[in-house]
């Protein structure tokens, strides 16, 4: 085939240039479910394999754990059925609101907030936890799931590069 400059052919393909496929390093996507409407759920991209969630995580405990206790304190110290007690209480729900969000998107590198939080603040009680809290760990479960997969994946990868290797001398 003719070549023009001895870079391009004909058809436009550059000979210089190495095609390396790393599809495999993409995010997952992952459908969440929010209710039972199928047209409602939604997706969010996520990166399972990434071990730095776990340094993310530890990062960000100490402040969830900190303003789980401002919420508390405020539950207990503010009167809620006077107008600037519940002036206050909104104020300041929507400020820490918005920071667990900040944390969780943090923690998994993507719009997790945006995606699971939709529907509500991330102080809402649900089934005896928080919001954030249903969302933090069905989402670390996954990872967990995942790196265990990878791992074993690996190990088999090894097992057989060995064994493909010394089975010629064991058994004689």
């Amino acid at each position: 085939m003719a070549k023009a400059n001895n870079l391009i052919d004909i058809n436009g393909k550059n000979d210089d240039v190495i095609e390396l496929d790393l599809t495999s390093l993409r995010k997952k996507k992952i459908k969440i479910k929010i209710d039972d409407n199928p047209d409602n759920d939604k997706i969010i991209e996520l990166n399972t394999s990434d071990l730095g969630v776990i340094s993310r995580y530890k990062e960000s405990m100490p402040k969830f754990n900190s303003l789980q206790s401002e919420v508390q304190k405020l539950l207990d110290v503010e009167d809620i059925t006077t107008e600037e007690g519940f002036s206050t209480m909104a104020d300041v729900l929507k400020n820490i609101d918005s920071q667990m969000r900040e944390m969780l998107d943090f923690i998994f590198q993507s719009n997790v907030s945006e995606v699971c939080g939709s529907e509500g603040n991330m102080f809402d009680p649900v089934e005896g936890a928080f919001r954030w809290e249903v969302i933090l760990y069905a989402l670390i479960g996954l990872y967990g799931e995942s790196i265990d997969k990878e791992i074993q994946k690996e190990r088999n990868l090894t097992y057989k590069t060995v064994h493909k290797h010394t089975d010629k001398y064991v058994g004689k």
